[in-house]
């Protein structure tokens, strides 16, 4: 991408002009622009917001937040090219990110434009906007086989689950989806994609530090309810993106015997103890087991379901 954003939060919005002498070196090469969202208080959930992009210049610059053109020029002058990924300050469990980009966010992003620029296509008829959606999917893309992969020296190539532009990867999944378990599940990479196959490897083994392996269950959880506790989402996932009869029903079974007697499939859960799990009710969860096991059936593992059995 041609432009990288900075996400300002409370410690990014010194000016550059209250920290460093500007130089015009803007005028030279292709610099970031800035966006800032305003500072408001609301009762209710917005929309939109009120902002502009500004582009750099030897006139706007001095009010741009220092972190943001700092990171930018750095990215720009270390790489040569803009890094081509899109930034992403939260993941998908709100937790804040390590490294400006989250790869499966990104893997998404670009399977989700394709799938707009076929819509805008087929149905509206506006083939202008839908190149540009191709086009900035085409970016992201070659980007992610640029700076996504990393060479494990265990399981082979795997994806990252944050980069940096820089060649920083952070070696990790979160069960919230998306996530690098959950990619062939929404269709961002084939099922038999060799990298994705040892990411799959790698995420659900204790190389991933928010793999737990308990007394009752092994799954992914993550930084978002801390340590120990397994997400069943991760389970579903697990079921989701594979062909192994024998995994699919061990992930059903797993699902059944962790509910702690309510019925309910929780957030998350102990992996020592079922019955010490987070939100008695969270729809998301729920939902997903349901549509797991409609996926199921329709792909002809109705006897397998009807074979499971709990103790």
């Amino acid at each position: 991408m041609k432009i990288i954003k900075a996400i300002l939060s409370a410690a990014m919005v010194l000016a550059l002009a209250g920290c460093a002498k500007v130089s015009p070196e803007c005028e030279l090469i292709v610099m970031p622009r800035l966006i800032t969202v305003p500072t408001v208080s609301r009762t209710t959930p917005q929309d939109t917001f009120n902002g502009k992009w500004v582009e750099c210049s030897p006139t706007t610059v001095p009010g741009f937040t220092a972190v943001g053109y700092f990171f930018g020029r750095s990215i720009r002058q270390t790489l040569d090219v803009p890094v081509g990924l899109i930034c992403s300050a939260f993941r998908p469990s709100d937790d804040a990110t390590t490294f400006p980009f989250l790869v499966p966010s990104n893997f998404f992003a670009v399977s989700s434009l394709r799938k707009a620029a076929e819509i805008l296509t087929s149905v509206n008829k506006d083939t202008e906007l839908a190149g540009q959606c191709t086009a900035l999917a085409d970016e992201v893309e070659a980007a992610l086989r640029q700076y996504a992969v990393y060479p494990h020296p265990q399981f082979g190539p795997i994806y990252a689950y944050e980069v940096d532009g820089y060649g920083n990867h952070l070696l990790m999944d979160d069960a919230n989806v998306p996530s690098l378990l959950a990619m062939a599940y929404l269709g961002d990479v084939p099922l038999e994609d060799p990298i994705y196959q040892n990411t799959r490897r790698m995420v659900w083994s204790p190389s991933n530090p928010y793999f737990f392996r308990g007394t009752a269950a092994e799954g992914i959880g993550g930084p978002h309810t801390g340590y120990d506790l397994i997400w069943p989402m991760s389970i579903m996932m697990r079921a989701f993106t594979s062909r192994d009869d024998a995994e699919i029903a061990w992930c059903i079974r797993t699902l059944l015997a962790t509910d702690a007697g309510t019925g309910f499939i929780h957030e998350s859960f102990h992996k020592d103890n079922p019955e010490r799990f987070t939100r008695s009710w969270f729809a998301w969860q729920n939902t997903l087991f349901g549509e797991l096991i409609l996926r199921l059936i329709d792909d002809g593992k109705l006897e397998l379901l009807n074979a499971i059995d709990i103790d």
